[in-house]
């Protein structure tokens, strides 16, 4: 498994498991309540994911329990999903099928 830090690897099984996927606005509200040095980590974390390419596609599949054909395909959609959550954009990502 790829070096994930431990809570973002948390964070992620439940955020975007199989079943919760297609449903990310209930994230936000939760985001919004974390202590802020909690959300602050989460953060970095998940950006730091997203600029080292730090998980592949076996490792998300065994994480989530969803799938994607390419990495790219995984990290635009983190990208996205990036936006949504910490940066305001106003719709989340279409999940993956």
């Amino acid at each position: 498994m790829s070096d994930i830090d431990p809570d973002l690897r948390t964070f992620l099984g439940g955020a975007f498991s199989a079943e919760v996927v297609d449903r990310l606005d209930h994230l936000r509200p939760g985001l919004n309540r974390m202590p802020a040095e909690r959300l602050t980590a989460l953060r970095r974390s998940f950006r730091a994911l997203i600029d080292q390419r730090s998980m592949r596609l076996p490792d998300w599949a065994r994480t989530t329990d969803t799938d994607f054909e390419t990495e790219e395909e995984l990290y635009n959609y983190l990208q996205e999903c990036y936006a949504y959550l910490f940066e305001g954009a106003a719709t989340f990502p279409e999940a993956p099928l």
